[in-house]
């Protein structure tokens, strides 16, 4: 294998862990849920290339954004949501 193919193969399997959502509390798991599915779509169906890590990479920027987005409408800061972090 060679540098580059290890680079894109580092690359789509740290930005498809960053879906995992087990470990969140339920209302942000919910929402973060939904990005998981739409992430393994996009790594099942398209070809390995450095375009669909920075597909992953952008969806993980949504998903990121969408989560704060929960957090703020339950009322609560980032440091109360972290303590319930399992």
């Amino acid at each position: 294998m060679s540098n580059y193919d290890s680079e894109l193969d580092a690359r789509i399997s740290e930005a498809l862990r960053a879906f995992d959502y087990a470990h969140l509390p339920e209302p942000l798991a919910l929402v973060s849920q939904t990005f998981h599915k739409v992430a393994a779509t996009v790594s099942a169906f398209l070809p390995d290339s450095h375009t669909k890590a920075m597909c992953l990479e952008h969806l993980l920027i949504a998903k990121d954004a969408a989560v704060r987005c929960k957090v703020a409408d339950m009322g609560r800061d980032l440091v109360d949501v972290r303590s319930e972090i399992k």
